[in-house]
């Protein structure tokens, strides 16, 4: 999973009504833009290296299967007296997602591709979780700008944006704890190169993939 953070202006043209800004603050949906890259093989050790040879990095340079870039913009009105309007905050959140994607040939076994569609089931849920951190987590900024704001009688754009920072920190923070927990989708059926199936743990709802390196 990668974060790229995105602030968007915070200048007093920025024009938002409070319809927009109560919406923002009930939810912050996303419809994830989905990306391919391709792989082959006949066997589960095919499509493996397949994957491992043409599959994102992370940032530490491991190779992984599947990779989700989630981003949060936000923007606001000042007030007459420069600070910010809390009533005017907006919300914007996106995310792409990077998934394998089978090429059979005549010769692919069918029983290879039903398996696989399984496997690459899994493996977009697990991305789809992290999304979920976004949409779920980022309307807390709404509420605790308007929280600190209403504490302090008023918010500059500098001492915003930090609030901002501290709650997109908090969500990048879910997400390295739900990898942590999943062994980055390990004990959901997915896994990551270099696993074994002997590090599979035993209470794991799921059998192991054949496509498991």
């Amino acid at each position: 999973m990668s974060v790229r953070l995105v602030t968007l202006c915070v200048l007093a043209v920025c024009c938002l009504s409070e319809e927009s800004s109560h919406r923002a603050n009930a939810t912050c949906p996303i419809r994830p833009q989905y990306r391919f890259y391709d792989v082959q093989g006949n066997t589960p050790e095919e499509v493996r290296a397949s994957m491992v040879e043409r599959g994102p990095k992370d940032a530490g340079g491991k190779a992984r299967f599947a990779y989700t870039d989630w981003y949060v913009s936000w923007r606001w009105k000042k007030r007459p007296d420069g600070n910010v309007d809390t009533n005017t905050i907006a919300l914007e959140c996106s995310a792409e997602i990077l998934l394998p994607r089978l090429r059979p040939v005549a010769s692919t076994d069918r029983s290879l591709i039903r398996a696989w569609h399984e496997y690459a089931e899994r493996m977009r849920d697990h991305e789809l979780n992290h999304v979920a951190h976004v949409s779920v987590r980022a309307p807390e900024i709404i509420s605790f700008l308007r929280n600190e704001s209403a504490r302090r009688g008023g918010l500059s754009p500098v001492s915003a944006n930090k609030i901002v920072t501290g709650v997109v920190g908090r969500i990048k923070a879910l997400d390295r704890a739900y990898d942590r927990a999943t062994n980055h989708g390990l004990t959901e059926g997915i896994w990551t190169v270099g696993l074994s199936t002997d590090n599979m743990p035993l209470n794991s709802r799921r059998e192991p993939s054949s496509f498991a390196p």
